[in-house]
């Protein structure tokens, strides 16, 4: 059905394009061979692309922001940006999801179109990043809009400028799909997911190991039921010996690193970027404790340690946090009460289309919220500076399409005309999705 309703919207877009008679306009068959496949296709093509960021096409109109994130501003809103290879490693392998790891792979090296919200909570961000309180901003809209791949920029720019970056891939999979469960060694009654704590070290470690050479414990430690110590002063990267010993350890050595990194005072900024927030703060779980009982989320020890600094933000020096939205492939249809307070409790910031405006009312309890457009560093108001945002991530707009377009084109993965009418029709047969546009555009 979804795919027969695409075919019936392709063919009366090839009806309107052509009764227009412009020689520079889309043809039937550009446009069926882009969309002829379902709207859930996510096999991309394996062919290279013709062209690196060195060495385009002169044809291309194809605007490119600076190759340092923290350069970017609000002037480069709906241009593109291409990763240094140097650091596409860590980009792909601890940022992106599995979607875009795969496309960095067929396409060569890492690219983000730089959307014009993403720009603007990276704005507020730097407005407010010499100071000891810095803010949290909520990423929130439909799946499909952005909101990871906007994540997966913020982790890496402030990354690049020197923050302790602290990855959560997923939130929701750590309550609903945790792998590999352990009783804790720890306290009694909890529950910890073993595997899921060493692969958050691993990444950890990969972003922030020269970041934190310096930080030491500040207090004495027992593990694994009394069978380890580790004493004042031991190097945070040193616990990581302890997985040696029994990896049973993992879940709490990343409870006592995050304490111990958010309490030191000689540290770089903090940045907590966490990917299906909502789902972080779930009520239920389908774990079993060891008797077959209903393990309640708050007993899951890695859960309990992100959750915390959601809670105590307020009071913790130099930390912010960015964290996205999501239903999970459609598990988590409906906002858990205490996500919903969080966002209800955020002040809006307003996306420049009407589209992304629109869309801002989808889940997140108050779509009749007076917005507060903040443009860029200098016009953030006073009185919010510190507190919580929200901004909407909503379908791609025609100047967005444009520039994917343009891109696209200029990296030999298409070849259509660049003009309005082209971009308004992508835009309406992908529904402003950008991740289909990009699967399609791929495969043409």
């Amino acid at each position: 059905m979804m795919l027969a309703r695409v075919q019936r919207r392709l063919l009366h877009a090839a009806r309107c394009v052509g009764a227009a008679g412009s020689t520079n306009t889309t043809t039937t068959s550009d446009l069926l061979s882009i969309f002829s496949a379902t709207e859930d296709a996510t096999t991309l093509t394996s062919s290279p692309p013709q062209q690196r960021s060195g060495s385009r096409s002169k044809q291309s109109k194809c605007r490119l922001a600076p190759t340092n994130p923290v350069e970017h501003g609000m002037a480069d809103a709906n241009s593109f940006f291409i990763v240094d290879r140097r650091d596409e490693p860590v980009v792909s392998d601890v940022f992106l999801k599995r979607r875009r790891r795969d496309e960095v792979r067929q396409q060569g090296f890492c690219s983000f179109l730089l959307r014009q919200s993403t720009m603007k909570v990276a704005s507020i961000i730097d407005a407010q990043k010499d100071k000891a309180a810095l803010p949290q901003v909520f990423l929130i809209g439909k799946d499909g809009h952005g909101k990871s791949t906007a994540l997966a920029y913020l982790s890496y720019r402030y990354w690049k400028e020197g923050w302790v970056v602290l990855p959560v891939s997923s939130g929701a999979r750590w309550v609903l799909e945790p792998h590999y469960i352990d009783m804790s060694t720890y306290k009694p009654g909890r529950v910890d997911s073993t595997r899921d704590a060493i692969t958050w070290l691993n990444s950890f470690f990969k972003l922030n190991s020269d970041r934190i050479a310096d930080l030491k414990t500040t207090k004495k430690y027992t593990w694994l039921e009394g069978s380890h110590t580790t004493a004042v002063g031991t190097p945070l990267k040193e616990l990581l010996s302890l997985i040696e010993e029994d990896d049973r350890s993992s879940a709490d050595i990343v409870g006592v690193i995050v304490k111990e990194l958010l309490a030191a005072k000689d540290r770089p900024n903090v940045l907590l970027a966490v990917d299906d927030m909502n789902g972080l703060f779930e009520p239920e779980t389908s774990v079993l404790d060891e008797n077959f009982k209903p393990v309640n989320p708050e007993d899951m020890s890695l859960v309990r340690t992100f959750r915390k600094v959601f809670r105590n933000h307020s009071s913790l020096d130099r930390v912010g946090i960015v964290a996205a939205t999501s239903t999970y492939s459609g598990v988590l249809a409906d906002l858990n009460d205490e996500t919903r307070t969080m966002l209800n409790m955020s002040h809006r910031l307003s996306s420049s289309t009407p589209s992304a405006a629109a869309a801002s009312s989808d889940g997140d309890g108050d779509g009749d919220e007076e917005a507060v457009v903040v443009d860029d560093a200098r016009t953030v108001p006073s009185s919010l500076a510190t507190s919580a945002y929200k901004i909407a991530y909503g379908i791609a707009s025609d100047v967005e399409v444009t520039s994917f377009l343009d891109y696209h084109n200029s990296i030999g993965w298409c070849n259509m005309p660049s003009n309005a009418k082209t971009a308004k029709l992508l835009q309406s047969l992908s529904a402003g999705n950008l991740a289909l546009l990009s699967n399609h555009l791929r495969a043409c």
